[in-house]
């Protein structure tokens, strides 16, 4: 028995891709970029690292679709049939991995509760693994709820904002800093782990498609197909990964004062730990301040929009440079 294929969805880079596996030994070669640590990141996170899944794991086309289901939600409500209609609109976007197994007849008391009919005499066994949520009405009622309480955040503080401008006769601009979340990815990225969870599904061997055109054509699940209560592949897989390390940083820097002490610091604590205790304490737009700590996150963000900027002309050359070394 062994894995013969995988077909993975959604994913990082890959939006619709087969990977064919050789009983042996199977070596991923490609440019930088090109989806291979994608493929590996997949097998781990859906067999071994479960809750490591963030929307950075979705494809970026599918955000602007996840935010127009958001939007969606906002102001219609869920589809009328929202038990089936809506994850069937979230099905374009889920991360999935299919991974197909070949086994013999013999082997049928490791596989027995893969099987998809009494009738499997050895051959493909599919089972898809795929990121989904949890309870979509109750994912549907978190995210509106704190879509709300945004926008009434920022319109109490706007009306305190006008009240001023008839007393000191000053004319009070219109806030433009936005509180979290102000749409569906920016919701996911704070409260994925917890609406969504890895739910599994048998497939049907005999509707297993070659790829056309290098793209894959993975079956369509029906709505008999029920999740699998347990892990399918519960002592079956065994996965270990050495990461790859490619990124530019310096961790630790060592500081010696003129008498000859030596302290290490950790570069990332450099930052006022005063400051940055007040801001999540009491403005942090994660956190839904109250309307009249808005005025201080606009001036935050309007500072951080320059910076940004500045950021930008001043590294131009430099971003050039890694991009061309395919980071």
């Amino acid at each position: 028995m062994h894995i013969q294929l995988i077909e993975v969805q959604n994913f990082r880079k890959l939006k619709s891709v087969r990977i064919d596996l050789s009983k042996e030994t199977t070596v991923f070669v490609g440019a930088n970029n090109s989806g291979k640590t994608s493929a590996m990141v997949a097998l781990s996170y859906f067999l071994i690292d479960k809750k490591s899944f963030s929307t950075n794991d979705f494809t970026l086309s599918s955000w602007t679709k996840i935010n127009a289901i958001g939007r969606r939600w906002e102001t219609s409500g869920l589809l009328e049939d929202w038990e089936t209609e809506e994850i069937k609109e979230w099905e374009t976007v889920l991360p999935t991995i299919d991974i197909w197994l070949s086994a013999e007849s013999h082997e049928i008391y490791h596989v027995i509760h893969l099987l998809p009919s009494l009738a499997w005499r050895g051959g493909l066994l599919g089972i898809r693994l795929r990121f989904q949520p949890k309870n979509i009405q109750e994912f549907y009622k978190e995210y509106t709820t704190s879509r709300k309480a945004a926008k009434q955040t920022i319109e109490e503080a706007q009306k305190i904002k006008n009240s001023q401008e008839s007393a000191d006769g000053t004319s009070k601009e219109q806030y433009s800093v936005s509180l979290w979340p102000k749409n569906m990815c920016e919701f996911l990225e704070k409260r994925l782990i917890g609406l969504f969870e890895i739910s599994a599904f048998k497939l049907n061997p005999s509707l297993n498609l070659e790829p056309e055109n290098g793209v894959a054509r993975c079956q369509k699940l029906n709505d008999d197909n029920l999740p699998i209560e347990d892990d399918p592949f519960k002592k079956l897989i065994r996965i270990d990964i050495i990461e790859a390390h490619r990124g530019f940083s310096n961790l630790t820097t060592k500081s010696i004062d003129q008498d000859g002490t030596e302290t290490t610091f950790n570069e990332k604590g450099k930052l006022s730990e005063q400051l940055k205790s007040y801001y999540k304490k009491h403005i942090d737009p994660d956190t839904l301040p109250d309307p009249s700590d808005v005025e201080a996150l606009e001036a935050i963000y309007k500072a951080q929009k320059q910076f940004d900027e500045k950021l930008r002309k001043g590294f131009t050359s430099k971003f050039a440079e890694l991009e061309y070394l395919g980071y």
